[in-house]
């Protein structure tokens, strides 16, 4: 398989809002979360919201998206409706939160058999689906797909762009990840004891939970030749285990094949890689497994860093917000510090990085494991 041009990138997050507030973000490391105030919800804890209102007919969350996408076309220099004159372009959008209806009131009405119902609620649910949202404001003459597959959502939607591309049912694809903060998610992850009521710490030996954030990111992948690109997604593979329906398998054994798979598809050895950006959400037993895995594969010259403790975890946009912050290092030929580790715990044998690290720029791997034993894992050239 081929490696596949990125030739436009965008996000919005607590980093901030547009690609160079997030690369100086990045490496400043002095964003911290704030106290949640959600409609719907009465728990107080600390979450990472990206900052602005993000107008939108529908609803914030594509607002925000649009805001990524837009730039992500700008700096891929793409006029869509002249691009599409010779070219097909798609859209694939991964997120867990648009896929549920969070109107509680109107679903309590609708539990409730509330005569006169205002179907209103439920139909502009239906028309927020992410991907057929772009499809119709975009007027896109190619296929459009939301993925919902938890916190490897956009992960996997970079996977199936990849695989458009190499398979010309695209020349281009709009490859994105879109969540926000409501109070579903907010009060399910608390009933699981997974949120921490401090800033995160992942991989640290005092680490007691995951905050989440909001994010919206997105990337152009596009044929060879198409324009100039930033990097390339030079392999990507995913490994289901269907070991629990929170918990990662304790063995790690999924997580290691889709990264071996991974690197195969690149045709690159573990020792090529400058550094691992983790999935790293600082719950115990994520942090255990995957700690334990990527060392290995990896071995005591193992590089890696959670970029969660700047942007919280950002659920569906996980993958794609996390590889977009890979380009960035990459680019920069520095790979960040993990925010806020202090101390090794015991049953993890590497450290993750304590020191913004020189690098050679050449390869980065990202993975994204999600509910349902999701195992995902996408390398990315220069």
């Amino acid at each position: 398989m081929s490696a596949v041009p990125v030739i436009g990138i965008g996000q919005v997050s607590a980093l901030g809002t547009g690609i160079a507030a997030a690369r100086s973000a990045l490496y400043a490391q002095n964003v911290l979360p704030t106290l949640s105030d959600i409609k719907d919800s009465t728990l107080r804890l600390p979450v990472f919201m990206a900052q602005g209102d993000f107008p939108n007919e529908l609803n914030r969350p594509l607002g925000m998206l649009m805001h990524a996408v837009e730039e992500a076309l700008e700096m891929a220099e793409i006029n869509l409706s002249d691009a599409m004159t010779t070219l097909k372009i798609g859209a694939v959008v991964g997120t867990t939160v648009l896929a549920n209806l969070h109107d509680l009131e109107f679903c309590e009405k609708l539990r409730d058999k509330a005569p006169n119902l205002d179907g209103k609620p439920f139909r502009d649910y239906v028309d927020s689906s992410p991907a057929d949202y772009l499809h119709k404001r975009l007027a896109l003459n190619g296929p459009a797909l939301t993925v919902s597959n938890a916190c490897a959502s956009s992960a996997d939607a970079i996977g199936i762009a990849k695989l458009w591309i190499e398979s010309h049912v695209c020349d281009i694809v709009i490859a994105a990840g879109i969540d926000t903060i409501e109070a579903g998610p907010l009060d399910g992850f608390n009933a699981l004891g997974v949120f921490s009521k401090a800033p995160c710490t992942p991989f640290d030996a005092n680490r007691s939970g995951l905050n989440l954030g909001e994010a919206a990111a997105a990337l152009i992948l596009a044929a060879p030749g198409v324009r100039k690109s930033l990097c390339t997604i030079a392999g990507y593979a995913n490994r289901a285990d269907a070991n629990h329906i929170t918990q990662p398998m304790p063995s790690g054994g999924h997580l290691e094949s889709a990264v071996r798979r991974a690197l195969e598809q690149a045709e690159i050895s573990p020792d090529e890689i400058d550094f691992v950006n983790a999935h790293g959400t600082g719950t115990e037993a994520n942090d255990r497994v995957e700690g334990q895995t990527l060392c290995r594969i990896f071995g005591d010259s193992l590089r890696y860093h959670s970029t969660k403790g700047l942007t919280g975890h950002t659920l569906g946009a996980a993958g794609a917000l996390e590889a977009i912050l890979s380009m960035i290092m990459l680019q920069e030929k520095r790979a960040v510090r993990s925010c806020r580790f202090r101390e090794l715990p015991e049953d993890i044998p590497v450290a993750p990085l304590t020191e913004d690290t020189e690098i050679d720029g050449n390869f980065a791997l990202s993975t994204s494991l999600a509910f349902g034993g999701a195992n995902s894992a996408i390398v990315i050239k220069s």
